[in-house]
């Protein structure tokens, strides 16, 4: 019996360091086929240099911008947000019936994804220092933080200002659809009287709706260029951790991945809110032609004709320095450079695979 117990126990230890030689063997196998890939994509050389100086130089001019906007445009913001809430106010005022909410269910899952993404945020900002307290310089690792934390901060002003215009022409729309045209079907059609408090409401309303334009297109004009800098700055944090995470795979780890989602879900909750800005800009239309009662007297025509030519010449639109409109097919074109992305990545990985 112990000559069995010990062949047993030699048999099961030449087992065990088998297979630990087998494991090392891949382990170092693995480490020459990453060492190939790491060389062929240039890590420590130029290209590693120009991804670098490509981040640097982003990620600066994006803080210049903020920076710039912050101390030359601060009372044009200010502004801004004051007749955003004087807007809300005299929505209100009109709605009688019903308190004044900022939007429905959708409105309410884009706010709670931004305050998932704020405190997730927030956290990867922390565990980062936490990691690199010892690595760097407590200078640089701080401008870092607070550069990443002030792109994140404006590009979530953005998202916030423009589900306020949602919202704006969300509850105009509702109060045409619904108390604007109660108050024109309870007038009686003939009466003078009646044609002028009709025509000082369809006054009123047309003024309301071009103070909300008004006020969209000036947020617009002022997060313009920022709005521009930022959607740079965060496609290319998504395609230089996707190009890590593909060629070199023993390099990341997995809060990448949750930066890369992080950076995502920002563009896809800010293109949500601006096209759903948009289509509410646009239901005004159809709202002014089922009003029969506007349409079947003369002297309220003229200035419904002269209130949609002036809505054709001004239609609200999210045109980024008139390079591309911010929309759903704007994601789609995200989308399609990302595949597009990894597909040559993977191209270029596999070569590198063949050679070696």
């Amino acid at each position: 019996m112990p000559i069995a117990k010990n062949l047993t126990r030699t048999a099961t230890d030449f087992i065990q360091s088998a297979q630990q030689q087998q494991q090392q063997q891949q382990q170092q196998w693995q480490w020459q086929l990453h060492g190939a890939q790491y060389r062929e994509w240039g890590a420590g050389a130029p290209r590693r240099f120009v991804f670098g100086t490509i981040r640097i130089i982003i990620t600066v001019i994006c803080i210049t911008i903020i920076l710039w906007k912050q101390i030359c445009y601060e009372k044009h913001f200010l502004s801004t947000v004051n007749t955003f809430l004087k807007l809300f106010a005299k929505l209100q005022t009109l709605q009688n019936q019903r308190n004044l909410g900022f939007g429905g269910e959708f409105e309410l899952f884009l706010l709670l994804s931004l305050t998932l993404i704020v405190i997730y945020g927030t956290f990867s900002d922390v565990v980062y220092f936490l990691e690199k307290v010892n690595k760097f310089k407590n200078v640089f690792l701080i401008s870092t933080i607070f550069m990443n934390f002030a792109c994140r901060s404006m590009l979530h002003i953005c998202f916030i200002g423009y589900l306020s215009v949602n919202v704006l022409y969300t509850e105009f729309n509702n109060y045409v659809r619904h108390e604007f045209t109660e108050q024109m079907r309870s007038l009686e059609r003939f009466s003078r009287p009646d044609l002028v408090k009709a025509g000082k409401q369809l006054d009123e309303c047309i003024a309301l709706y071009e103070d909300i334009q008004s006020a969209a297109t000036k947020f617009h004009r002022l997060v313009e260029v920022p709005l521009f800098a930022l959607l740079s700055y965060t496609m290319y944090f998504i395609t230089q951790p996707i190009c890590k995470i593909i060629l070199l795979p023993f390099l990341w780890k997995k809060t990448l991945i949750g930066f890369v989602m992080l950076q995502i879900i920002n563009v896809v909750i800010l293109s949500f809110a601006v096209d759903k800005a948009i289509v509410s800009s646009r239901v005004i239309r159809n709202l002014s032609f089922e009003n029969e009662f506007i349409w079947q007297h003369r002297e309220l025509i003229m200035n419904m004709e002269m209130f949609l030519g002036r809505l054709h010449l001004k239609q609200f639109r999210v045109q980024v320095l008139g390079l591309f409109d911010i929309s759903n097919r704007f994601l789609l074109f995200c989308l399609s450079a990302i595949i597009t992305h990894i597909t040559i990545i993977l191209q270029i990985k596999l070569g590198a695979v063949n050679k070696n």
